[in-house]
């Protein structure tokens, strides 16, 4: 967020680049925050196998099937930054 607000005062004599340079700002962005929440569900599914009452339930197809989805609508939102 520092980065994306202070980029346009800092390259102000290069006007051509801010709008592809925001872009690319914009998708790191997303896939930074859809790498946090994979660590985020990795860690849970690490601790929900440890929890007995758990131990016969199927977390790993659980926590893929919530990263498919979340990749899914990740990959969607960069095309949609990118295509504008």
């Amino acid at each position: 967020v520092i980065v994306l607000k202070s980029f346009p005062i800092t390259f102000s004599d290069f006007p051509d680049f801010e709008k592809p340079i925001e872009i690319i700002l914009e998708v790191y962005a997303v896939l930074l925050f859809l790498w946090m929440l994979r660590s985020v569900l990795r860690t849970l599914e690490s601790y929900f196998k440890t929890k007995p009452r758990l131990k016969d339930k199927p977390i790993d197809s659980y926590i893929q099937v919530v990263m498919l989805f979340m990749w899914i609508i990740g990959i969607a939102f960069c095309f949609v930054l990118i295509t504008g």
